[in-house]
């Protein structure tokens, strides 16, 4: 996946970004990434895209899952998603 961006003091803020496993993100001016989920879990959580030079990433989000019950074929459960900033 690839984000390529024109323009000066562009912000990526407070999304989720999925299925990214080669993420690679170039900016022409400045362009802040920063508070963004990009599908980390525990197992990746510290995995962060490739960023040119006038990208900043330094704070990415990572999600922990949990569930109110044991999910059985057939059950249904509500499932929380929480975003921690690493």
């Amino acid at each position: 996946s690839a984000i390529y961006a024109k323009g000066n003091n562009i912000t990526i803020m407070n999304s989720i970004l999925l299925n990214n496993s080669d993420v690679v993100i170039n900016a022409t001016d400045s362009l802040n990434a920063n508070y963004n989920w990009w599908g980390n879990t525990a197992e990746t959580f510290d995995k962060k895209a490739n960023v040119g030079s006038n990208v900043v990433l330094e704070n990415a989000l990572f999600a922990t899952f949990s569930a109110n019950t044991i999910i059985g074929a057939g059950n249904k459960t509500t499932v929380t998603l929480n975003l921690t900033n690493l």
